[in-house]
């Protein structure tokens, strides 16, 4: 099973490290990661 997280719900921090690309195949902009030290994703998915 997979599950797409949209960007655009994302917070993202450090704004200055991220840039906007779409990706024309599916239709939608993800987050690119340009620059970091580190990476830190926590969530909670719902999966029923």
């Amino acid at each position: 099973m997979s599950k797409w997280i949209d960007a655009k719900d994302l917070i993202i921090a450090f704004v200055d490290d991220w840039t906007w690309t779409s990706l024309d195949d599916y239709g939608i902009e993800v987050a690119e990661l340009v620059r970091t030290c580190w990476l830190d994703i926590s969530t909670t998915i719902d999966t029923k």
